[in-house]
């Protein structure tokens, strides 16, 4: 029990979680957590946090993912945004784990908005492109 106490201390600080503030903003206090597995169906409809501006700017104000993936890709190698991307596909390409992508959804709304890990759904999406 403690240490589900310390990591909600410090998801509080990090992303504001038990003051719905900064990425919990109007997020609901009855939650259900679960794991799932994604297709190469769901990334049409995922969307970037509504608040982050590096994201929305990434995505000509769209927010979605598919549009931030073109942006970035057609970025010049040595851009600051896509040395970054690429050196985490590099990660990748060398079989090394990143951490999971969190994604959240509102049933009436069932958009899926990423919460933590934009920059994996980045890359799985140029991945699943390649084939």
């Amino acid at each position: 029990m403690r240490e589900n106490a310390l990591r909600a201390e410090i998801l509080d600080i990090c992303r504001g979680y038990s003051s719905r503030t900064l990425n919990f903003a109007d997020f609901p206090v009855r939650t259900k957590w679960f794991r799932a597995e994604f297709n190469a169906d769901n990334f049409e409809s995922l969307q970037y946090i509504e608040d982050s501006q590096n994201w929305n700017r990434l995505s000509k104000g769209t927010r979605h993912v598919r549009d931030g993936c073109s942006y970035i890709y057609a970025m010049p190698e040595r851009s600051n945004p896509a040395r970054f991307v690429r050196s985490i596909f590099s990660s990748i390409e060398k079989g090394e784990k990143l951490p999971p992508i969190i994604v959240v959804t509102n049933r009436k709304h069932s958009k899926l908005v990423i919460l933590e890990g934009a920059v994996v759904l980045l890359l799985t999406t140029e991945r699943l492109k390649k084939g």
